[in-house]
């Protein structure tokens, strides 16, 4: 509950004083939705993320009982077998902590108009569902080890979890990219004339790419573990909004009745 609070005050204060620094107003007397919700298209975009997250869990397999004897390095593709570490509980922790603070990027929809939050966050809903559902039906469709099971000090706690044998793809790559692409893409939708455009994309992907890079070197994931991870996040963050971005303009067309038949047009 401590934990809860703590983020919320954060989120709060964090919006209040960027928008400050953005020098945005919150409350336009006139807003032109950038994002819009459908009763099409969310419908199906929740139940693809529903369908995805149970068939994930009812696809898991039980991994062999690990006989203690180190896998062998020759089963690994020539690419992936370049960065291969042993565990390190201290960079494990460390890819964690970075992936919550790059969920929590979006928080950054707050300086959007008010009207538009409920869009926003049903969209950030959305990608996390979708996201998390195609990573987990993913790791247990393909049964791959983790690269500290080629090492000697593997992750007691993993192998117990039977989660040593779900590298692929990464998990917290896939979710930090989320949580990147969608910040950076809603930010500069919303704000396409910012200055704070680039810091903002140059920020998010950073923060990213660390937790990618740390999940390599913690010897939790292979190269195309990450890679795979951060194609996943990056379809969803951008994907999603993208599709509710196509819903506010579709709306704008306006058909009537004319004498000579029909015309159309568009609300900028």
């Amino acid at each position: 509950m401590k934990k809860i609070v703590l983020l919320v005050c954060a989120v709060c204060i964090c919006s209040s004083l960027s928008a400050q620094i953005l020098d945005v107003d919150l409350h336009p007397d006139f807003y032109e939705p950038v994002f819009k919700l459908s009763w099409i298209t969310d419908p199906i975009i929740i139940a693809a993320g529903i369908g995805l997250n149970i068939s994930g869990y009812l696809l898991q397999k039980d991994a062999p009982a690990w006989d203690g004897v180190i896998r062998d390095t020759s089963e690994i593709n020539g690419f992936d077998r370049l960065l291969v570490f042993p565990y390190s509980e201290g960079l494990d922790i460390a890819g964690t902590a970075l992936l919550a603070l790059s969920l929590e990027l979006p928080i950054i929809g707050l300086l959007a108009p008010k009207e538009e939050w409920l869009t926003f966050f049903v969209m950030y809903a959305e990608s996390v569902l979708f996201a998390q559902g195609l990573k987990e039906t993913m790791k247990s469709m393909v049964v791959r080890y983790r690269p500290y099971m080629y090492k000697s000090n593997p992750s007691e706690n993993d192998i117990d979890a039977d989660d040593h044998i779900r590298s692929f793809p990464s998990g917290h790559t896939t979710l930090a990219f989320t949580g990147a692409v969608f910040a950076s893409y809603t930010f500069w939708s919303y704000f396409p004339e910012s200055k704070w455009r680039i810091p903002v994309l140059a920020g998010s992907m950073t923060l990213a790419t660390s937790v990618a890079v740390l999940r390599i070197f913690s010897g939790n994931h292979f190269l195309t573990d990450v890679l795979t991870g951060a194609a996943i996040g990056a379809l969803s963050g951008f994907g999603i909004p993208f599709l509710h971005k196509l819903n506010a303009r579709f709306s704008r067309l306006e058909f009537t009745a004319t004498a000579g038949g029909a015309a159309v047009t568009y609300r900028y």
